[in-house]
């Protein structure tokens, strides 16, 4: 008995110390990413104000610094997602996902970042899960824009019901250089950035994929990189009747 209980509380422990090695990590690689383009800002506004005479075109310079500062308010909002340890809230409701897909490519084939691509669809109507509208168009527009980013002229994005109804697949594929192997479960740690040579302006925090399998870990799905003739493909799977987790 004695045994057991020290066997119990040592596991306990042990959870509880990985739990906050993680927790100052995370704390740790927050503030990494968030010194380095607040440094910038800083930078280069205090050296516009010390020599005002040097900037020759001051409405190009508050349009730099404030785009600098809507790269910030989104990273501190997928911040606050992540630290919350919750992708969706409480309430959920039936959310039609092949309408979802359908909408968000039709908005994505308009935007600058896919003027080049040829962005498809398939998805029958209805695919139904029961979870948060809003979390659930988070996850899919986090893999659109992971897919623009990478893509070189196409991108497929399909939505299907299992054949006995009980599961509903999102696949979102795209032909860019693809994930290796060794590098698919890495790509849903925080902060990680494949490429090494992207800057946080034109790649992205590393957050869009961690973010999108919480929100389907959440609704009691998974999203996984799965093997593609050709680029990268995500597949996130959700139970039709689940109901998100909170």
């Amino acid at each position: 008995m004695i045994a057991r209980l020290a066997e119990t509380t040592n596991d306990t422990l042990d959870r509880l110390e990985q739990s906050s090695a993680r927790q100052q990590q995370f704390v740790a690689d927050a503030a990494h990413e968030l010194r380095s383009p607040l440094a910038a800002l800083r930078a280069q506004l205090e050296t516009s104000l010390r020599h005002p005479e040097t900037v020759t075109d001051w409405p190009s310079t508050v349009r730099e610094a404030t785009a600098d500062v809507v790269r910030l308010q989104a990273l501190a909002d997928d911040l606050l997602l992540l630290a919350s340890h919750r992708a969706t809230a409480p309430a959920g409701y039936p959310v039609d996902l092949a309408a979802l897909a359908e909408d968000l490519v039709r908005e994505h084939q308009r935007l600058p970042d896919a003027t080049h691509l040829a962005l498809c669809c398939e998805a029958p109507a209805p695919a139904v899960v029961h979870g948060n509208a809003t979390r659930l168009e988070r996850l899919l527009r986090n893999l659109l824009t992971n897919a623009c980013r990478h893509a070189k002229s196409k991108i497929e994005v399909e939505v299907e019901v299992g054949t006995d109804g009980s599961t509903v697949t999102l696949t979102v594929t795209d032909d860019g250089p693809g994930v290796p192997l060794k590098d698919r479960a890495r790509v849903f740690d925080r902060f990680t950035r494949l490429d090494a040579s992207r800057t946080r302006a034109s790649g992205g925090a590393g957050l869009g994929l961690p973010i999108a399998r919480d929100i389907a870990t959440h609704h009691g799905g998974t999203l996984t990189v799965e093997d593609s003739a050709r680029g990268a493909r995500l597949v996130a799977r959700f139970p039709a009747d689940a109901r998100p987790s909170g």
